[in-house]
C-alpha cells in the first residue's frame, strides 16, 4: 500500500489539479525553437512540416490548434500510443518527444514555438 502511494504521490504533484504548473519566466519562442529542433525535429520536421513514417505536420493542424497550451504541455508529457484513436499516423509518440530532461518551462517554450509558426 505504502509503495504504491510513493509511487503515485508525485505524479499527483506533476499532475496537481489538470493545471500546469507554470514559473513567472514566459515562454519563449526563441529558446521553444531550440527544444524543437533537439526533442521535435527529427520526427516533425524542423519547421514542423512533418516527416513521413515518423511525425505528423503540424502546421494547420486541428488538433494544436484546438487544444489550449496546457492541454498540450500534457499532451507532450505523456506523449500518445499508436493505437490511441487520435493517432493521424497509428505511430507513437514517447513522452516528452523522448527527451527526459523537458521541463514544462522548456514545452511550454516549445508549445509557444509551434504557435508561432501556424
Amino acid at each position: 500500500m505504502y509503495k504504491r502511494f510513493a509511487l503515485i504521490l508525485p505524479l499527483l504533484f506533476i499532475v496537481g489539479c489538470g493545471e500546469i504548473e507554470k514559473t513567472e519566466q514566459q515562454p519563449s519562442v526563441a529558446a521553444g525553437e531550440q527544444h524543437w529542433k533537439t526533442s521535435c525535429a527529427s520526427c516533425h520536421g524542423v519547421g514542423a512540416q512533418g516527416v513521413p513514417e515518423l511525425g505528423p505536420n503540424l502546421i494547420g493542424s486541428a488538433f494544436v490548434s484546438k487544444a489550449s497550451d496546457d492541454d498540450l504541455v500534457e499532451y507532450i508529457i505523456v506523449g500518445r500510443k499508436a493505437d490511441d484513436p487520435n493517432s493521424v499516423m497509428n505511430l507513437e509518440m514517447p513522452a516528452k518527444g523522448g527527451n527526459p530532461m523537458l521541463k514544462v518551462h522548456d514545452m511550454l517554450s516549445i508549445v509557444a514555438y509551434i504557435r508561432s509558426i501556424q
